[in-house]
Parts: C-alpha cells; structure tokens; sequence
C-alpha cells in the first residue's frame, strides 16, 4: 500500500490512521456537497497522490450504472 494504509510484507505495520473512508457506493450520486470518499494521509503529498488514484479509479456518469445480482448463479451438490 502506497500511504502505509496496509502491508506489502507480513512483517510490515499497519497505520490504522491513513487510508479512505466515507467513499461512496456504485451508482450512488455524488455532487460537490457529497464526496467520493474522505482521504486520511500524513502529509499533503500523500494526500495528493492518493486523491490522484481515487480521481484515476472512479468513472463518472450522469446515470446510474445497471445494477447487477449479487449472486450470479449458485453451486450446489
């Protein structure tokens, strides 16, 4: 993880005071009164970098996507 939210070996740490929260849903509507997701960092340039993914993962539509079903098909014996 790029802003120590996480682990890239086991024997690293975790900062549990980085990472995003607040981030917001598939097909949820979003404006400048609601956030993507709120960005916890240290500093400014980690902030910057992470709000860059954030913007660089996100797709924007003025319509909601289709939904599809949580469940595709069940296995069963």
């Amino acid at each position: 993880m790029q802003w120590a939210a996480g682990r890239r070996q086991a024997s690293d740490t975790i900062d549990y005071s980085v990472g995003f929260t607040d981030m917001a849903r598939l097909g949820d509507q979003v404006d400048g009164q609601r956030p993507l997701a709120v960005i916890h960092a240290k500093d400014e340039n980690s902030w910057q970098e992470a709000a860059k993914a954030v913007k660089a993962a996100i797709k924007l539509a003025d319509k909601a996507p289709e939904s599809t079903p949580t469940v595709y098909r069940r296995i069963s014996e």
